[in-house]
């Protein structure tokens, strides 16, 4: 009948059917690198050219590997998950070495209880190794699931932080509260500072803040728009973000009025301003922001024929219009400080032109 030879160079071994009395045969390792390692040492290179579908049928006998290469050294049947025949030419066994199955068998019932357990260990062997096996696909497949969870984790923080940029202070610590109870066991200030670096919430305010400052605030006016105030959404600011504003910044050591308005209004748009003066003065306090201010708002008209806004770089808000001052954005997405102004005083734009 016809069978699967042994590839080995010089060797005659021919594979007709499975009686275990007989030679053992073995396939080549799916894995290239492990089955070109046997072409390799059996002198095959020459099949590592063909296809891996022409493989499938070729065999080396168990005349080419050592003992220490099958998982039972009595039966022979399975190899090593890393096996490797290394004995081709002189050094290739000789079938009568190998005893078959049953004779392997009789031999194991016939040695004594204290034999039988010290060369027993070949089948705990195997056991140990399958087990092992287990183990590492059991911990591949853990592994594939926890990086998953720790990308759908990302993806969604990710997706909540570019949703909550546009929430208003006050929306954005309840978010803040809720991310911190959900990402526990975390310590919080890791968490924040998480937070900060993805710009959800600002930097930590340094102990003069709790102090009250003084802040100046332009209500810009132009007859191109007339009754409207320009105002734009802070984007990169410790407060306010997420809130309509009016061009705005602390006043600095020895400098007036009108000149940090002039300041604040050209880093923030990039407008020059003429003819400051003071409209309306606001105190606003909001203790839970640590935030005390005395806001000084001064009407300016726009310097320019074109009274569209440039922002540079460095500037804390974005999304500069045109606002009717009748029209301004519902309260909740206005400024602490012009939200007061809004409340408590009544201003004509018009007054100012």
């Amino acid at each position: 009948p016809q069978g699967h030879r042994c590839i080995a160079l010089g060797c005659n071994s021919i594979r007709y059917g499975y009686d275990d009395a007989k030679l053992r045969y073995f396939r080549l390792p799916p894995d290239e690198n492990r089955r070109n390692q046997w072409l390799t040492n059996c002198g095959r290179e020459d099949l590592k050219s063909h296809p891996v579908k022409s493989l499938v049928t070729k065999v080396l006998c168990q005349l080419h590997f050592h003992d220490s290469q099958f998982m039972n050294a009595h039966n022979y049947q399975r190899l090593v998950w890393n096996a490797l025949p290394t004995l081709f030419g002189s050094d290739t066994r000789k079938p009568e070495e190998f005893k078959p199955l049953v004779d392997a068998k009789a031999a194991t019932q016939a040695q004594d209880h204290a034999y039988t357990a010290a060369g027993g260990g070949g089948a705990d062997q195997r056991r140990y190794m399958l087990l092992c096996a287990d183990l590492k696909r059991q911990l591949a497949d853990k592994e594939r699931q926890l990086e998953l969870l720790q990308k759908y984790r990302d993806t969604m923080f990710d997706t909540v932080l570019r949703q909550a940029r546009a929430l208003p202070p006050d929306k954005q610590r309840s978010l803040v509260g809720s991310l911190l109870a959900s990402l526990k066991p975390r310590p919080d200030a890791e968490v924040l500072q998480l937070l900060r670096q993805n710009a959800l919430v600002g930097p930590e305010l340094p102990p003069e803040a709790t102090e009250p400052r003084v802040r100046v605030e332009v209500l810009l006016l132009s007859r191109e728009h007339p009754g409207c105030a320009l105002l734009g959404m802070g984007t990169h600011c410790a407060l306010g973000r997420g809130l309509y504003q009016p061009p705005a910044d602390f006043i600095h050591f020895g400098e007036s009025w009108e000149a940090a308005a002039a300041r604040a209004t050209q880093q923030e748009t990039g407008l020059p301003i003429q003819e400051p003066q003071v409209c309306s003065v606001v105190e606003t306090l909001r203790p839970q922001d640590q935030f005390h201010c005395i806001s000084i708002f001064m009407a300016a008209h726009v310097a320019c024929p074109d009274p569209q806004p440039s922002p540079p770089e460095q500037a804390t808000c974005a999304n500069w219009q045109w606002f009717l001052w009748e029209a301004l954005p519902s309260e909740d997405l206005l400024f602490w400080t012009l939200r007061d102004l809004r409340r408590n005083n009544i201003i004509n734009l018009d007054t100012f032109l």
